[in-house]
Order: C-alpha cells, then sequence, then structure tokens
C-alpha cells in the first residue's frame, strides 16, 4: 500500500491510501479539519447503509511520518459521506467552504440525473428558431438557391435534433425508472 498526500488545507495533511482494490481517504484527518468528532462521524458512518459496508482499517502514514491504522472511507464515496456533515456542527471558519461544496456535489447530481432535461429544452428552443427560419424561407417570393440549400439544411438540422430530444427523453425516463423502480429497490 502507498500513501500518497492529495491536499493540505488548513495545515492538514489530507491522504489518499493506494489500496490494491480502492483508493481509501482516513476519516480523522478530515475530521480534524472540520473540526467534529471522529467519534460521532465514525458511528454514522457505522450506521449508514451506504458506508458502513465499505469503510475499514487501512495502514497509513501519519502526518508525523509514523504508520498508524486508521479508519478509512473509499474516495469514490468520500463526497456522499462529506455531503451528510451538517454545517452547523463544523468550525466556523470551514463552514463556507464545506457548503459550497456541497452545493458543488448536489450541482453534479443535478446534471447527471436532470441535465438531460436542459438540454432537451435547449433543443426544443434550437427547432423553434429554426422552423421560423424555415417559414421565412418558405414565405419569401423570391426564393435563391441559397434559400434551397439552406431549406435543406434546415429540415437535416431539425431531424437531427428530434433525434436528439429522442435520446434525452429515454435516458431521462430510464434513469428515473431506475431511480424509483421498485425492481431496483
Amino acid at each position: 500500500m502507498r500513501t500518497k498526500e492529495v491536499a493540505v488545507i488548513n495545515g492538514v495533511s489530507i491522504k489518499v491510501v493506494d489500496d490494491r482494490s480502492a483508493q481509501l481517504v482516513p476519516i480523522k484527518p478530515i475530521c480534524e479539519l472540520l473540526g467534529v468528532t471522529i467519534q460521532s462521524q465514525l458511528e454514522k458512518l457505522k450506521n449508514h447503509p451506504l458506508f458502513g459496508s465499505v469503510i475499514r482499517l487501512s495502514l497509513t502514514t501519519g502526518a508525523d511520518g509514523k504508520q498508524y491504522e486508521m479508519v478509512c472511507i473509499p474516495l469514490s464515496h468520500l463526497a456522499g459521506w462529506l455531503v451528510t456533515i451538517h454545517p452547523g456542527n463544523v468550525r466556523e471558519d470551514v463552514r463556507e467552504r464545506l457548503v459550497a461544496f456541497q452545493q458543488q456535489c448536489l450541482d453534479v447530481l443535478y446534471e447527471h440525473f436532470f441535465g438531460r432535461l436542459a438540454k432537451r429544452e435547449q433543443s426544443l428552443c434550437y427547432t423553434l428558431e429554426l422552423r421560423n427560419e424555415m417559414d421565412a424561407i418558405v414565405a419569401n417570393p423570391d426564393k435563391t438557391v441559397a434559400d434551397f440549400e439552406r431549406y435543406l439544411e434546415i429540415t437535416r438540422e431539425l431531424k437531427r435534433q428530434e433525434a436528439i430530444r429522442k435520446s434525452l427523453t429515454k435516458e431521462t425516463v430510464v434513469g428515473m425508472k431506475s431511480l424509483f423502480s421498485e425492481e431496483n429497490i
């Protein structure tokens, strides 16, 4: 196992332990950084169905360079754990940054699950613009060859936008079904 420092925040070294099966992050330095008790966070993690099965003891290098066995969480679960920490329980000097990080996590989740809806809406607006342009070409009594070429170009683009919307709609529906379907619970 190899331990590498990935950040120093307020003088606290945040390290990742490269285990054969996962990258692990000791929770003690993060608890110290946030000013929360490791005991309360460890209890919360142990009792949580997502985190209780993944936390584990791992040998890691402490700030003093010595080897210690520490409770670690997989790097893949770190953001999820940090979102569960109530900002009112952390040190005042890191509270604002924790809230900003939590907001960023929520934004990423929203984009993953619902960003497709925003892209679909953009496609619909673009389609409306294309249809208006197409109507203007049709209404123009003095059409040129360039107008006909643009009309064909718009027709192709409208088909492409329709395919994009169908794909985005399908992805959203599949994502929502997997999120709420009893088959997956």
